[in-house]
């Protein structure tokens, strides 16, 4: 397996990890009959799109293993790629978050609030809620 085949297959962990937590959600609310609705979505979104975006990010390693760069033109690259990743993937997995709550995917569920977790000391904070299906 190469180097950029093993990379590509890390980065479809993230679209394993975020379905399982899915499908959690759906059976704790009980809306287990969205499921044919979220497939597709997480399909296209953290499957296909996660796939085009690790394709580009690996591509200047790929050309410095093919020989067609100079290892000083990817150093830098190699050392952005763990938090380009990263990123990636919370971008994405944020947005398909983003895009299943917005749908009728979560109508019936109620969203409580908590409290609030403070941000690095920072004034903001995020506000943190409890997930229960409405009665």
């Amino acid at each position: 397996m190469t180097l950029k085949s093993r990379y590509l297959l890390n980065m479809l962990g993230v679209s394993i990890l975020h379905f399982f937590a899915f499908i959690s959600f759906m059976l704790i609310t009980g809306k287990m009959d969205r499921i044919l609705v979220a497939i597709p979505i997480n399909l296209i979104l953290l499957v296909g799109v996660n796939l085009v975006g690790a394709w580009i990010f690996f591509m200047p390693i790929q050309k410095y293993l093919n020989g067609e760069l100079e290892l000083s033109r990817v150093v830098k690259r190699i050392h952005q790629l763990p938090w380009m990743s990263s990123a990636w993937a919370c971008v994405l997995v944020s947005a398909e978050t983003k895009n299943l709550a917005e749908s009728k995917l979560m109508a019936g569920v109620e969203f409580i609030a908590k409290g609030e977790l403070p941000i690095r000391g920072k004034t903001e904070a995020v506000k943190v809620y409890e997930v229960l299906p409405k009665r």
